[in-house]
């Protein structure tokens, strides 16, 4: 069973694919290819566990943003059974990632999207990530102490991504759409305790006010963006955001951040 993870975010694509290189099919180990684009970077996470992810996939530099219809790209998804990745529609079609094209040059390869929100929700195109939908959710609780990190998105892409590939068979072209809202809150009780809030980028922050916001801008981007937003330094402690955070009221911040999609999202309790 050959899969293509073409994600640009840590959860979801990378770890369902890491949990499915190592389910067995038909005998055979499933084989899977990440797609990375030239020069990027680590996340705030460490390199370590890019390695986990990276583990046993094999791992092909190629620039959808320049180069997305080459040959050696559709050969790539012709040969594939299934590709997983998180981007939105719009950005979707400027990669080709979006269903029509995908099914356009292989119609039985198997299309997992996973994205933070559903459609029709008020926050569907924003980027987010659990600890973000754990607060907007109202699923945490006991400040200041950090829910553990959710991993049910990735327990639920990677089942209907299998259940998928099973009826792959029948005529009919497959596309699949999960979202971290929804299967956080029917699957919260599956946690991992890998992000127990040793990280500034994956933290939650108290308010002037004693309120409270969800950062998760793990992602080098995301991180960036959330550092300029906030007018500090990228090697910002912990500490630092902290005071800053402290500085100014929920009202302000919850602002300033509905402007500015970086994975940062008030806290409802």
């Amino acid at each position: 069973m050959k899969i293509i993870d073409a994600s640009a975010l840590l959860p979801g694509a990378q770890i369902a694919t890491e949990v499915l290189h190592a389910i067995k099919q038909r005998g055979e180990l499933c084989e899977v290819t990440r797609v990375v684009a030239p020069g990027r970077r680590t996340t705030p996470l460490g390199v370590p566990l890019q390695k986990a992810m990276a583990r046993g996939k094999t791992l092909v530099h190629w620039d959808l943003k320049k180069r997305p219809f080459e040959p050696k790209w559709l050969a790539l998804v012709r040969s594939a059974d299934a590709l997983i990745h998180g981007f939105l529609p719009e950005a979707a079609k400027r990669l080709g990632l979006d269903t029509r094209s995908l099914h356009a040059i292989n119609p039985h390869l198997v299309v997992l999207v996973i994205s933070a929100f559903p459609k029709g929700h008020p926050s569907y195109g924003r980027p987010a990530h659990d600890l973000n939908i754990q607060g907007l959710a109202g699923l945490i609780t006991g400040f200041p102490a950090l829910p553990w990190a959710h991993w049910s998105v990735v327990h639920r892409g990677t089942l209907d991504l299998l259940a998928a590939l099973q009826t792959r068979s029948k005529p009919r072209k497959i596309a699949l759409h999960v979202n971290i809202w929804d299967c956080l809150r029917k699957w919260g009780q599956l946690q991992s305790p890998m992000l127990q809030g040793k990280l500034a980028c994956y933290q939650l922050y108290e308010t002037k006010d004693h309120k409270w916001f969800s950062v998760a801008a793990v992602e080098p981007r995301l991180w960036k963006l959330f550092c300029e937003t906030m007018g500090l330094n990228p090697q910002a402690s912990r500490r630092a955001i902290a005071l800053k955070f402290r500085s100014r009221t929920w009202r302000h911040w919850r602002t300033v951040f509905k402007k500015t999609p970086c994975c940062v999202e008030p806290v409802i309790t």
